[in-house]
């Protein structure tokens, strides 16, 4: 799996692309997965403690909005949901979210805020 080999390498320099990650996933359904997994494994962790320390990270997502594109199956906000009501919070009830998280932070974590 030499794709993968040069992708671990590339990750301890620089961020991957989604699409790259999407290899890395990908390859874990491979037969050849066994072969690389403890690479994989061990790039990861790698990764993880270059960018968090030994911190554990959580997130809470604020959620937007219940519609969606997609047609998941086993996701009820699926576009094909007819049933469901959709909504979305205006500005002000995001940040009313966004405010309450964090309070909800204890005063030694970080609060990232990122609008995607």
């Amino acid at each position: 799996m030499p794709q993968v080999e040069a992708i671990l390498e590339e990750a301890e320099s620089e961020s991957l692309s989604y699409a790259k990650l999407n290899s890395l996933v990908n390859a874990i359904h491979s037969t050849e997965f066994q072969a690389i997994r403890d690479k994989v494994l061990a790039k990861s962790e790698f990764v993880r403690r270059k960018i968090y320390g030994g911190l554990v990270v959580s997130m809470a997502p604020v959620e937007v909005t219940n519609r969606c594109a997609s047609d998941c199956n086993f996701c009820g906000w699926r576009s094909d949901n007819n049933e469901m009501r959709r909504l979305s919070l205006d500005e002000r009830l995001i940040v009313v979210q966004v405010e309450y998280l964090s309070r909800r932070v204890s005063s030694t974590s970080n609060l990232l805020v990122a609008m995607m």
